[in-house]
């Protein structure tokens, strides 16, 4: 199975207006997801969960598709080995998020096989990316740094300018460390997806109203200009996604 890829245009305009008027009908309020690992800051975003029947309802209609590129339908049916969505977020991002991996002891079905991640994008003011590392943790429960981690390609990569400034704010996943960064840009109308076990990250940029401070691993306020606690996107969305996490059912 592939570990991470991109489907180009997996979802019509028609499918991805139906999933924006999922988020909008959700009559629940935002909550913050403020992720933090042993206490230092990962990111910060505004956020609704899905209840169960609307986790299945978008599931459904990429399922066809994201199961063909997983490692192909019939393959995973011959060997009985089925796939399952078992939470899901529509997500605006505050301040993007650092290098991290989506397996957590409180995760629904923690004792099955992770399964993959699916990010949707849907209609934000600003273009922001994805990226993914060719590097899993060797062990779960300890945090993401370069002794903890298998590099699974290119260990001694370089990362050119561009891939620099878009993971300015990670902390481990440095130049010959981890290994090339893979970048999906966020265009609606694409499925990304990476196994649940691969180090990952948000694109940095100037767009954010928090960025993170690498030094003290906390959220610090991205003033818009001189004018203190200005804020850069008043109402503007910089990403915007819905995500679906999934397991394997062996």
């Amino acid at each position: 199975m592939k570990p991470f890829f991109s489907i180009q245009n997996c979802l019509s305009l028609e499918q991805i207006k139906h999933i924006d008027q999922l988020e909008n009908k959700l009559e629940t309020l935002y909550h913050t997801g403020h992720y933090t690992d042993r206490g230092q800051a990962l990111g910060l975003s505004k956020e609704k969960d899905m209840p169960g029947h609307i986790l299945n309802e978008i599931y459904d209609i990429i399922k066809d598709k994201v199961e063909e590129n997983v490692g192909t339908l019939s393959a995973m049916s011959r060997a009985k080995v089925f796939m399952y969505p078992t939470y899901g977020v529509f997500s605006r991002s505050v301040m993007p998020m650092t290098e991290h991996i989506d397996i957590d002891k409180s995760h629904i079905d923690y004792n099955k096989s992770p399964g993959y991640s699916i990010l949707i994008p849907l209609t934000s003011n600003y273009k922001e990316s994805t990226v993914v590392w060719n590097a899993v943790k060797k062990d779960i429960d300890l945090d993401v740094n370069p002794e903890n981690l298998d590099i699974l390609e290119d260990p001694d990569y370089t990362y050119t300018k561009d891939e620099n400034d878009l993971t300015s704010h990670c902390v481990h996943t440095k130049s010959n460390l981890v290994g090339k960064p893979y970048v999906f840009e966020h265009t609606p109308g694409d499925v990304i997806l990476w196994n649940r076990k691969y180090v990952h990250a948000s694109s940095n940029s100037s767009n954010y109203d928090y960025i993170l401070d690498t030094k003290h691993m906390t959220p610090e306020l991205n003033n818009l200009d001189a004018n203190p606690g200005s804020f850069k996107t008043l109402d503007k969305v910089v990403k915007r996604f819905a995500l679906l996490l999934t397991r394997f059912e062996r």
